[in-house]
């Protein structure tokens, strides 16, 4: 009960809930009030000084252009069907994305919820109004934990409240300044570089700061449900009629865009499972005429014809090196969660990793609630690698049960540790301060238990938070590379 009590009362002061926190990189490990000669807690004082004092490469995150944030009014766009597909010029911006996802869980009822996101029509205490009967029973998730600590570090704010709110306001809009992502990413976070996703690439205003994925996920799944994406092809300037054609538009962006892809990004599995079996392009090319003339196929060829492009796509990477992000396990949202399906993508996992042996794949979210699962595929396969972003604000107990797991499992060098995954720069200091802490919990722990030794835990601090990802997104080499991306002689001359 000792230990426990230590770890409650340390991560309540290094996050700075209640008392004054620790900020990167200059931490302090010991504390006046603290018992010195307890083992348990000199272990985690000297972990953790040495988490806090380690950058993190960030592998996922959904950020906007910077520009976007400094040239936003009280809302871009008009009318929204999504918290993130517009951004308010105002706290509850915030408050969006994953928390919205939690508060429509606690019962917040979808006109409400559209109000609270909607800054035009509703002012910013109205919006307090409709979160304030719901922010008791949330506040405690992960979601909710990683947006009281970044108000903290950021605005140095201790509680949401009526009172609590004009000084959030204020201080929101007056951290949005030019530079104001590299303080947040690099001062506040601690964050060496994030990889960014969105749909299909991210031309970096930051490009040595804001890496790129390469997201294809449209080109294997979303143009055959919502009918041939146009988009897609105008811009490679190509008239799709055929099956080859539409390989063309894929060619295009691998050839426009892969140099300039830290790895390519699937999130298919929102609708489907990832059990994709490799597929002859003249057994659907039929398939992809009826997608033409506007028919609805049946699921078989549906599956059949997704399963060729996912392959496609898949060896267009690994021929350029890259390593391919799928998405697995939890979805974000709000009553509409698919368990059945979930539970078949480890499983799916290991039948990818057979089918093609040198494609790196990156399975993300620990496949959560199946992360036992996602170990075992990364213990057995060579080219499995499993990705924590997302998780620690998931489930952070859960996401420290699997890193201590992992170590003790699967080859210390299949897992990469943190991803925010927000699209608001403004919470990647929470998340990141919970991966933090859970680090150094599961690294204290198995020395606590004589699994390990505290110089072994010590350097494995390096491997998980940068080495890992460094190695197998060629960072060191493709910094340089990315770093002098002028997108607009590009695009010129393109």
């Amino acid at each position: 009960m000792k230990k426990t009590n230590i770890y409650r009362r340390d991560f309540m002061k290094y996050t700075g809930l209640g008392v004054a926190g620790l900020a990167f990189p200059g931490i302090t490990a010991a504390s006046k009030d603290r018992d010195d000669n307890s083992s348990a807690l000199g272990t985690f004082d000297r972990i953790y000084e040495k988490v806090c004092n380690t950058r993190f490469i960030d592998t996922h995150e959904h950020l906007l252009h910077e520009s976007a944030r400094l040239n936003a009014g009280d809302m871009i766009g008009d009318k929204v069907k999504e918290p993130w597909t517009y951004y308010a010029n105002d706290w509850s911006y915030l408050f969006s994305h994953y928390l919205g996802d939690d508060l429509g869980a606690a019962g917040l009822d979808h006109v409400s919820w559209r109000k609270l996101y909607n800054s035009a029509e509703t002012g910013i205490m109205e919006k307090w109004d409709l979160m304030e009967p719901f922010w008791p029973y949330i506040k405690y998730s992960g979601y909710g934990l990683s947006i009281r600590i970044a108000l903290k570090e950021l605005y140095g704010i201790d509680e949401v409240n009526r009172e609590t709110i004009p000084a959030l306001q204020q201080g929101y809009k007056e951290l949005i300044r030019p530079g104001f992502y590299r303080k947040v990413i690099n001062e506040i976070s601690g964050i060496e570089s994030c990889q960014v996703n969105h749909w299909p690439y991210h031309e970096s205003e930051i490009p040595d700061l804001l890496h790129s994925d390469l997201d294809v996920g449209g080109m294997i799944l979303g143009g055959l449900i919502i009918g041939l994406d146009q988009s897609y092809s105008r811009k490679a300037g190509i008239t799709v009629k055929t099956l080859e054609d539409w390989h063309g538009v894929i060619d295009y962006y691998f050839d426009w865009y892969g140099s300039r892809s830290v790895a390519i990004k699937i999130a298919t599995a929102y609708r489907r499972n990832i059990d994709f079996i490799r597929t002859e392009a003249g057994a659907v090319k039929d398939y992809f005429r009826e997608i033409i003339a506007g028919k609805t196929l049946d699921p078989n060829k549906e599956k059949m014809l997704q399963d060729h492009l996912f392959w496609y796509c898949v060896d267009k990477a690994t021929e350029r090196n890259l390593p391919v992000k799928l998405h697995t396990g939890y979805y974000a949202g709000h009553d509409g969660l698919n368990l059945s399906r979930i539970s078949g993508n480890p499983g799916a996992a290991c039948e990818l990793c057979r089918q093609s042996a040198d494609t790196k794949f990156v399975f993300f979210h620990i496949g959560y609630p199946y992360y036992e699962e996602m170990i075992a595929v990364a213990k057995n396969y060579t080219n499995a690698t499993v990705d924590m972003c997302w998780s620690w604000i998931i489930n952070p107990v859960a996401s420290k049960d699997f890193l201590k797991k992992f170590i003790l499992t699967a080859p210390l060098n299949k897992v990469t540790v943190f991803g925010g995954d927000y699209f608001a720069v403004e919470m990647i200091p929470g998340h990141a301060r919970i991966a933090r802490t859970g680090i150094a919990q599961a690294l204290s722990e198995l020395v606590e238990e004589s699994w390990i030794g505290m110089d072994d835990a010590l350097w494995m601090t390096d491997i998980l938070m940068h080495e890992n990802a460094s190695k197998l997104y060629r960072l060191n080499k493709r910094n340089k590379e990315l770093g002098s991306i002028d997108w607009k002689a590009l695009n010129t001359t393109n």
